[in-house]
């Protein structure tokens, strides 16, 4: 029962997510989510909210969930986050897989929320859970691959990003 979860809150860094707009009313992430924004053009329409950028703020505010909840401990928060939505699911996929929002390609999503993230709050820790269906090709980087790298140097930030999410 959520209801019976005591939460405590540790300071941390500020992370800036870029995914799906998270449920900023779950309990859980009251008021450790200091923002969530689209950086889409008004007239853009998006799918409604999935649940994969609630599951990523929580993987990236409770690191120690599993073994708090397991062990009947307090739940620590670590940090805040803000985020730029960028996902959103994919209506044509099977259910909770999630797609860029179409408006502009890839990469030049995540420079954008990046670069808006970093100059407006000066946040310097990125979480990208965001995956390609593709295998690896190591002749050549694509433009996400790129821009993250040039970002990196340029903005001099850390951004996780995930492995292993091609299909086998």
């Amino acid at each position: 029962d959520i209801g019976s979860l005591t939460r405590i809150d540790q300071p941390g860094e500020v992370v800036g997510v870029l995914d799906d707009a998270p449920e900023s009313a779950h309990p859980l992430l009251n008021g450790l989510v200091l923002s969530a924004e689209s950086l889409a053009p008004e007239n853009y329409h998006w799918q409604l909210r999935g649940s994969h950028g609630t599951e990523v703020v929580g993987r990236v505010l409770f690191p120690k969930l599993h073994e708090e909840l397991r062990d009947g401990r307090p739940i620590t928060a670590v940090g805040a986050v803000r985020l730029v939505r960028v996902l959103e699911p994919d209506a044509n996929a099977p259910s909770g897989t999630t797609r860029f929002a179409t408006y502009a390609l890839p990469h030049n999503l995540v420079e954008q929320a990046i670069r808006h993230l970093h100059s407006t709050y000066k946040v310097r820790v990125f979480n990208l859970s965001i995956g390609y269906a593709d295998p690896f090709d190591d002749m050549h980087l694509g433009p996400l691959t790129e821009t993250i790298d040039e970002l990196v140097r340029e903005l001099k930030i850390i951004v996780v990003v995930p492995t292993g999410n091609a299909p086998s």
